[in-house]
């Protein structure tokens, strides 16, 4: 399904007035003079080809076009290229990642955590055959990528610090 700031490619075989990619509009329709009088978002992808058809016969008899959906998503955490990115209906979590240039060497695609319609989901896309991995991408989408843990930076140095300021503070007010 199609949300407004998603994207959308009409291609009309031998009507290039009535091609081209345009952004679906917070009222859901398309923005675009002749096409914004189709609502378009929140509605199953077949019926947006048909309403599209419908629309199409009003300038072309049997009208031969392509729709082409493209979703805005985002990607962030340890990739090299976090960012909202477009990207094409037949996109996959997979592609998503390689989208923004891959996970970066603190990357922990065992920490995944996908945000879906206001769902959280705790994923491992360690295994490229994993099926998450295949899973396709929806308008909206959140991937965060998880950054790999280390003992001694992450636990043991901020334990050592903390008491190292705790025994100068002791110390201190010894002194007063």
């Amino acid at each position: 399904m199609l949300h407004p700031g998603d994207s959308v490619r009409i291609a009309v075989w031998r009507n290039p007035e009535l091609s081209g990619a345009f952004l679906v509009s917070d009222d859901g329709t398309i923005q675009h003079p002749l096409y914004q009088v189709i609502h378009v978002a929140q509605v199953p992808l077949d019926s947006v080809t048909a309403r599209i058809g419908a629309f199409l016969t009003q300038y072309t008899t049997t009208p031969q076009f392509v729709v082409q959906p493209a979703f805005h998503i985002v990607v962030r955490g340890e990739v090299r290229s976090p960012a909202v990115y477009t990207v094409p209906l037949e996109a996959t979590l997979g592609s998503a990642i390689a989208v923004a240039g891959g996970p970066t060497a603190e990357a922990q695609l065992r920490k995944v955590i996908l945000v879906r319609d206001q769902h959280t989901y705790h994923l491992d896309l360690s295994d490229p055959a994993a099926p998450w991995t295949a899973t396709p991408i929806r308008s909206g989408d959140q991937l965060i990528i998880g950054r790999k843990s280390n003992l001694f930076f992450g636990t043991i140095l901020p334990l050592v610090t903390a008491s190292a300021a705790v025994a100068s503070l002791i110390s201190v007010l010894r002194h007063y």
